[in-house]
Formats: C-alpha cells, sequence, structure tokens
C-alpha cells in the first residue's frame, strides 16, 4: 500500500473551496439578518410562496410560528441556523474536503486497532494527522501540526505522517 500527502494542487484547491464557502455563509447570514430572519426562515417563506403551503396551513398560523421563533432566537430546530451552527457544518464540510483530497492521492487511514496497538506500544496520549473526522476518539488530545481538534498536543505522539499536507511535515526551524 502506498501512502501519498496531499500535494500542493489539493491544497490550493481545498484553500480555495474553503474560502468560497465562507463568502457564500457571510452572505447567507448577512442577507437573512438584512431581512430580520434566519436563512432557515428564508427558505422555508420561499418554499410556501411557490407551493402555496402558507394559505392553506393559515396566514395567521405561520406568522405566529415567525413571531415565536424571533423571541427565541432560533427556528424550531433549537440553534439549526445560529451562527455556531452554520460555522460547524462548514468546519465539517471543510474536514471532509480535506479528507476527500487524503483518500484521492490514495492514503488509507489506519484500523482503530491498529492505532490502539500504537497506543499501547509507546504510551502515546495524541495522535497528530488525518482529519477532524478521522481521528480516533481514545486519544487525549489530536490535531495536526496547523492546529490541535482538541486536548494536549505535547505529550507522547503517533504521528501519521502520510496524512499530514506538505505544509504540516516541514520541520520548524
Amino acid at each position: 500500500m502506498t501512502w501519498l500527502p496531499v500535494g500542493a494542487a489539493e491544497r490550493e484547491e481545498i484553500n480555495g473551496r474553503e474560502e468560497s464557502v465562507g463568502r457564500e455563509g457571510a452572505a447567507e447570514r448577512e442577507h437573512a439578518e438584512e431581512r430580520g430572519g434566519t436563512a432557515e426562515q428564508e427558505g422555508k417563506a420561499g418554499s410556501n410562496a411557490a407551493t402555496g403551503r402558507e394559505g392553506a396551513t393559515g396566514r395567521e398560523e405561520a406568522d405566529g410560528g415567525v413571531k415565536a421563533t424571533e423571541r427565541k432566537g432560533t427556528t424550531g430546530r433549537e440553534g439549526a441556523t445560529e451562527p455556531g451552527a452554520l460555522d460547524l457544518l462548514r468546519h465539517i464540510y471543510l474536514e471532509s474536503l480535506f479528507q476527500d483530497a487524503l483518500e484521492a492521492n490514495g492514503y488509507r487511514s489506519p484500523t482503530w486497532s491498529i492505532l490502539r496497538a500504537i497506543q499501547a506500544i509507546i504510551n502515546a496520549n495524541v495522535v497528530i494527522g488525518e482529519s477532524r473526522l478521522t481521528a480516533a476518539p481514545f486519544f487525549e488530545g489530536a490535531g495536526r501540526p496547523s492546529g490541535p481538534f482538541w486536548g494536549p498536543q505535547q505529550e507522547r505522539r503517533v504521528i501519521l505522517w502520510e496524512s499530514l499536507s506538505l505544509e504540516d511535515q516541514q520541520v520548524p526551524q
């Protein structure tokens, strides 16, 4: 099995997508705030107008529901359109792009049983590499050299070198 790191071209593509997704999310939130609602409320309003459902369910009930959600500060999904939730969804999407780029280059993640064995042999507490979506949760800390995912980063480490980008593989001088 050959393991290849993410190349510069893939990193540029991921960075371009990150910027694009960030701009789209900011524009979506700004547009919704200008109209005094959330992005989900806007989507529902457009959908109801297109299907004529709003009249069927009662205009007064629809207005009452919007007023109730404005009082709560969220939609009926308890924070599904709050800025933090949108940022979380965006972050998950970007991490999935990173993982997809790794796998497109032939990288395959080690199994958790292999990682547990390595962890036991060297008494490691931290795993470095992979994406947040695939980092083994049984380590106290995880991350990449460019940034931590969770927990401490200075303990004994298992480094999944092949899953690091070329920038992360550079040794600081």
